[in-house]
């Protein structure tokens, strides 16, 4: 979501005028759209803070701004540790930034914008869409679940879904410009509703199965993905829909953050592992070839022994494609922050390693045993670590690298 709102402001710049340049040094705006997930994400924008002031004193001219999660969660605090920012923009001002960098252009001076009363721009519809071969779309934004751990449904808000048929429009116009690949964005794709009049004048309800089944009657568009998935909410229905949809990709990105029922209540989770279990062995019956992937979370307050155990059998168990593993990082305002039963970090340190080495043969098995396999690639461009050859993605979300034509990028 927060690559997606980059791209958005970078579309809304564009068409205010500005352009996007390679190099730092040589640019008049410089904008830091940030992420408060964790407190390894807001260090590194301290330091990169640091970096830009030393440069912003050499270039007097240069406009900073602080954009996203962090600005919204640190509003004035921001200028107290880095005065030199010009505009500190929040979650749901990212819209205006074109206009709040007018504004410091004509007036001079700092320019905080953290209200909820800003414009929530959803739309994709000022991205430049010519030679781009994938493309976000965000359906909806907040999240209404507030996990113990997690800080965005203070900093993003409630839910709130877009227009069914706004995003088919957007939709059609990146296939129509020769967007081949679509991921569906929200904080919780599963839980997608949208009230609209239908031609009868009635209320009609699209939930996340009838939008699915809308994109997937799109032409020109050949693949569609969809993240995030919460547990509780993935249903029997969005797995046909998955199974039987041509251009809906075989994989599914299902958080289970802790494996341990305790700590998973403690988490405000929602489902047992007895439940996450039973989802994805559904999955599996469904959905022939499925890839499933995950987020993890060690070190989470009172986090036992046992409980981590519990978590290591399961993700053993389970044999997930790949994993996002982390160490549980505390967020002010949060429900787990004021927990107590602190892990100490070289606990963490050594059940971050231990899942980790776990995920890791897990996936090399997985990879393993598609050697002499022929799948379906998406090529995207060159490798980034072998410039010389092409990289692509199956279907399955896994990168393959492989010799070709530069002739065949944003083909199957």
């Amino acid at each position: 979501m927060n690559r997606s709102d980059s791209e958005m402001m970078a579309g809304l710049l564009a068409k205010d005028g500005h352009e996007m340049v390679r190099d730092i040094y040589s640019a008049d705006v410089v904008l830091l759209n940030t992420c408060s997930v964790r407190q390894h994400a807001e260090e590194k924008v301290w330091s990169e803070l640091g970096r830009l002031g030393n440069l912003k004193r050499e270039r007097d001219s240069l406009i900073l701004g602080v954009c996203g999660c962090m600005a919204q969660r640190e509003g004035e605090g921001i200028l107290r540790r880095a005065p030199f920012v010009d505009i500190v923009c929040g979650t749901d001002n990212l819209g205006r930034i074109p206009g709040l960098l007018d504004r410091v252009r004509e007036n001079g001076g700092t320019i905080v914008d953290v209200s909820r009363e800003g414009e929530v721009i959803l739309s994709g519809e000022y991205l430049p869409s010519k030679g781009r071969i994938k493309a976000w779309v965000a359906i909806m934004r907040g999240c209404n679940n507030f996990c113990a751990y997690c800080v965005v449904p203070y900093l993003r808000g409630r839910e709130k879904s877009r227009p069914g048929e706004e995003i088919l429009e957007e939709v059609k116009g990146l296939a129509k410009a020769g967007v081949r690949e679509v991921t569906l964005l929200g904080q919780n794709v599963n839980s997608y509703q949208y009230r609209a009049q239908s031609t009868e004048h009635r209320l009609q309800t699209i939930n996340f199965v009838d939008l699915l089944k809308m994109v997937n009657d799109i032409k020109g568009l050949e693949r569609i993905r969809f993240i995030t998935s919460h547990p509780r909410d993935m249903t029997e229905e969005i797995l046909k829909m998955v199974s039987r949809s041509e251009k809906v990709c075989e994989h599914l990105h299902l958080p289970l953050q802790a494996g341990s029922n305790r700590i998973l209540k403690l988490m405000n989770r929602g489902y047992s592992r007895e439940f996450y279990r039973d989802i994805v062995g559904r999955a599996r019956e469904l959905i022939p070839g499925v890839a499933i992937t995950t987020d993890l979370i060690v070190g989470f307050p009172g986090e036992r022994d046992e409980d981590f155990e519990e978590t290591f059998d399961l993700v053993e168990e389970v044999g997930f494609d790949g994993a996002f593993i982390y160490k549980y990082s505390p967020r002010p305002g949060t429900a787990a922050a004021k927990m107590g039963g602190e892990v100490p970090e070289e606990v963490k340190r050594s059940r971050l390693q231990r899942l980790q080495e776990l995920q890791k043969s897990l996936s090399l098995k997985k990879n393993q045993a598609l050697i002499g396999r022929e799948a379906e690639v998406l090529v995207e461009g060159p490798s980034k670590k072998v410039p010389a050859k092409l990289s692509g993605r199956t279907r399955t979300n896994k990168i393959v690298v492989f010799e070709g034509d530069k002739e065949v990028i944003g083909k199957l």
